[in-house]
């Protein structure tokens, strides 16, 4: 509940419905007591991505991001691909590595992503 709330500090009242995803989205008592604690809060499961029952909660949700930012998955998750601001992404996981000892790798992967990726973002 800690973690819902946190959530929210950056939406205010825009915020007005939690949709629960993973392997926990199912439990009624943790929907049951969101809801008791946040009663002016929407408390729904998350669906599952048709052919997912073998793949891992989390995994399922990049790939309706990845999908949705590839133009190719309107829909899927949308409000929290808007929200994320996901189609305004750059850059790559090691840009905010500073430390000496890890810059020569943090140049690696960035030439890697320039060199494979068809249309690479990189952060001005």
């Amino acid at each position: 509940m800690k973690d819902v709330a946190r959530a929210f500090v950056p939406l205010g009242k825009e915020a007005g419905t939690v949709v629960l995803n993973g392997r926990y989205s199912s439990l009624r008592s943790l929907r049951e007591a969101l809801m008791e604690a946040m009663p002016d809060i929407e408390v729904v499961e998350g669906s599952r991505l048709p052919g997912s029952s073998i793949t891992k909660e989390a995994s399922q949700g990049y790939a309706a991001m990845v999908a949705h930012a590839a133009g190719g998955g309107e829909g899927l998750l949308e409000e929290v691909v808007k929200t994320a601001e996901v189609d305004s992404a750059c850059g790559t996981v090691v840009d905010y590595i500073v430390h000496p000892a890890a810059l020569s790798m943090r140049e690696r992967v960035r030439r890697a992503y320039v060199e494979s990726v068809a249309r690479p973002k990189l952060c001005a």
